[in-house]
This record gives structure tokens, C-alpha cells and sequence, in this order.
């Protein structure tokens, strides 16, 4: 392997990190294409999937008017699109600037009203300087963003693919407890309007074995990959979006590859679960857990997404825990999965709609690859 690597000169990320990570590119595709439902006429177990929920893709032409009959047969409560539109990034790299700007503007006002010997005056320009540096740096990393995806834009118009437009999928809520879904999913499928419908499923992080020697096995060994970084051990230029529970992100031997958006947050937290609904089928919570409130910390609860990231891009060579497949790429923590209990085991769960949306956001965050170590739900193939 290393004769082939030396050969081709393939960086790391393209070799060893590909038997772990699945690699978008281009990733406007990927949002629609998890969605896709498996048509099923059996019953369905109330326990994969999410309660009163159902996801709807309109044919094209077709707008949620359209649905007015079915919706309030099975009484839908809200319609909402499953994607929300992502800020234009050169509106928001013009913002900025102009945030800049003002600071400026205002520095010149006030500074010929104070007395430069004076400890406010120090004070305030110690103030103003690091609001300038903050800006500055919020700047620079949405100048990246855009260099990103131009460079992603132009791999997808090389390929010949054409970009998915995910506008007419919808998340139905219905608010009545006792709603077969089953025939609800069947009674939308059949409306003219609709493509395809299917539930919210729920996915399953796979298990984690808590023995202590388990992060020191042989995997780098058995593939190799000490001989891919003799050439090459991965580039912070190369971001990876870890799907999952979440990362600790302040853990020693991450902290120092934790990708930021342009604000300075490390990654996004997607979950936000009907409680009530979900106790209902049967679940229970899990104490300390992050049932609620979609926001910008996605800490691991649970600890399988910090393994997956530790596996995928651990620091490497700081005399520190272990060292990731890319030790030197940075990891974009994604939250989309939570612990939770059913028939007295803890496990990790996904809603569908969350991994569809961490997913789109990554893709507009510029990210280069995206694990999702998870399984189970009912997809088409």
C-alpha cells in the first residue's frame, strides 16, 4: 500500500480516512437523497419512527394548498419546510464589512472627545481594538466559506450533476394522538400532489464497547495508515462534519482541530424532540440529557460522537491520547443524535429530519467530507 500511495499520491483524506467517512462531492445532492422513503405497505413498529410526524415531498407545480383535504383529515397542526434557507454568504461577508466600517466611524467620533492620557480613553481603545479584531476574523473565515464553495460549485458543474432543490419537502405534525401513520403515509402517497410521503424514522447509532483498551486497537495498523502519513497526514484546509451525539469539543486531544463558523461556534445542535409524544411510545429520558433547543453547542452527551471524531481526526503526534486517521483535519461537530432509554437500554437516536438538516447545513458550511456513523429507519434504496 505504501508503493501505491507514494505513487499516486493520494492524500490521506482521498485513501485510508474513505473506509470511515462518507465523502459528498458534491453534497447539494445529499439532503433530498437521505429523504428518499422505502413505500412499505406493512405496519409499522410505532418505535422507529417519530410520533404524529410525517415528511411530504410535492410533485412539481404542486403547492401545500394542494393537501388541504388530507391535512385536515389526519389534522395537521403545522406544515413547515424541512430546510431552512441558509444565509447568502456574500450578504453576509458585506454585513460584516460594513459592521466594520461603523466601528471605524465610530472610533474617529469619539476619539477627539476624550483625553488620550486618560484611562477611559485607554480602556476604549482597548475595547475598540479587539471588537476590530473580533470582526476581523469573522471576516477572514467568511472570505474562506466563499472560496470553499466556489471550489465546491465548480467540482459539481465538472462532474455533470445537477444541484437538488429540497424547497417542497415538508415536516407535517399532526395533533391527533391516535393517527395511524401507517395509513396516513399510505394516504399521501397516493394524492397527485405528493412524490413520495413517509414518516420522521428514527436512526441508531451503532454501540460503543466502554472497555478501556477499546480506542487502543489495531485499526491504523491493519490499514495502514502509518505508511500513508509518511506522505501526507491530512490538512487543516479539510473539514469534516461528524454527524452524531456530538462532540467534546474541548476534549485535550480535539480542542485544537474544532472547526468555528464565522462567529466563532463550534458546530450546531439540531436536536429538539416532541418529549411528551415520544414518552408515549414507550422511550424514556435518559438524566442529563439535551432534549430540547436548537442552538449552536453540540456537547456529546453520550460520548459516541466524540469516539467517531476521535477516530476520524484526533490530534496526532502531541504525546496526547491517540491520533485520528487525518490528524491533521478539522472536525465540524454536528448534533443530531441524542441518548435516550427503550426497554432499559440506553441507546443513541437520530430523527431523520435532524440528520437531513445537519447535513444541508454542513454543505453550506463548507465542509469537505461527512461521517454519519448510524443506522437503521427505512430508506429507499
Amino acid at each position: 500500500m505504501r508503493t501505491f500511495l507514494q505513487k499516486t499520491k493520494l492524500k490521506l483524506c482521498q485513501t485510508t480516512i474513505l473506509s470511515l467517512l462518507f465523502v459528498l462531492s458534491p453534497l447539494v445532492l445529499a439532503e433530498e437523497s437521505y429523504l428518499q422513503p422505502a413505500i412499505s405497505a406493512k405496519k409499522l413498529d410505532p418505535a422507529s419512527y417519530v410520533p404524529g410526524q410525517l415528511i411530504v415531498k410535492l410533485k412539481e407545480g404542486k403547492t401545500t394548498t394542494d393537501l388541504q383535504e388530507l391535512n385536515s383529515k389526519y389534522k395537521v397542526s403545522s406544515m413547515e419546510g424541512v430546510f431552512k434557507d441558509a444565509p447568502n454568504p456574500e450578504v453576509v461577508l458585506s454585513g460584516l464589512k460594513e459592521d466594520l466600517s461603523k466601528l471605524n466611524v465610530e472610533h474617529q467620533s469619539w476619539y477627539w472627545q476624550l483625553d488620550k492620557d486618560s484611562q477611559e480613553y485607554k480602556d476604549y481603545q482597548q475595547r475598540v481594538e479587539k471588537d476590530k479584531e473580533e470582526i476581523r476574523g469573522k471576516i477572514k473565515r467568511q472570505e474562506e466559506l466563499i472560496l470553499r464553495l466556489e471550489k465546491r460549485q465548480k467540482r459539481a458543474l465538472n462532474s455533470g450533476q445537477a444541484s437538488s432543490s429540497p424547497e417542497s419537502i415538508y415536516l407535517l405534525k399532526t395533533q391527533d394522538s391516535d393517527a395511524d401513520i401507517s395509513q396516513m403515509t399510505a394516504d399521501y402517497e397516493e394524492s397527485p400532489a405528493v412524490e413520495y410521503a413517509e414518516p420522521n424514522y428514527i436512526a441508531h447509532m451503532s454501540m460503543t464497547p466502554d472497555d478501556t483498551k477499546y480506542s487502543q486497537q489495531w485499526a491504523h495498523q491493519n490499514t495502514e495508515a502509518e505508511s500513508g502519513w509518511e506522505i501526507n497526514t491530512g490538512d487543516s484546509d479539510v473539514i469534516i462534519a461528524i454527524i452524531d451525539s456530538g462532540v467534546d469539543y474541548d476534549h485535550e486531544d480535539l480542542k485544537d482541530n474544532i472547526w468555528k463558523d464565522g462567529d466563532g461556534n463550534p458546530g450546531k445542535d439540531f436536536v429538539d424532540v416532541n418529549t411528551s409524544a415520544t414518552l408515549a411510545e414507550g422511550y424514556e429520558w435518559v438524566t442529563g440529557e439535551d432534549y430540547s433547543g436548537v442552538d449552536y453547542d453540540p456537547s456529546d452527551y453520550l460520548g459516541h460522537g466524540t469516539h467517531v471524531a476521535g477516530i476520524a481526526a484526533a490530534k496526532g503526534n502531541n504525546s496526547v491520547g491517540v491520533s485520528g486517521v487525518c490528524p491533521n483535519c478539522k472536525i465540524m461537530p454536528l448534533r443530531a443524535g441524542f441518548a435516550i432509554k427503550y426497554n432499559g437500554i440506553i441507546e443513541g437516536a437520530l430523527e431523520k429530519v435532524d440528520i437531513a438538516n445537519a447535513i444541508t447545513y454542513a454543505a453550506d458550511s463548507g465542509a469537505d467530507v461527512i461521517n454519519m456513523s448510524f443506522g437503521g429507519g427505512v430508506f429507499r434504496n
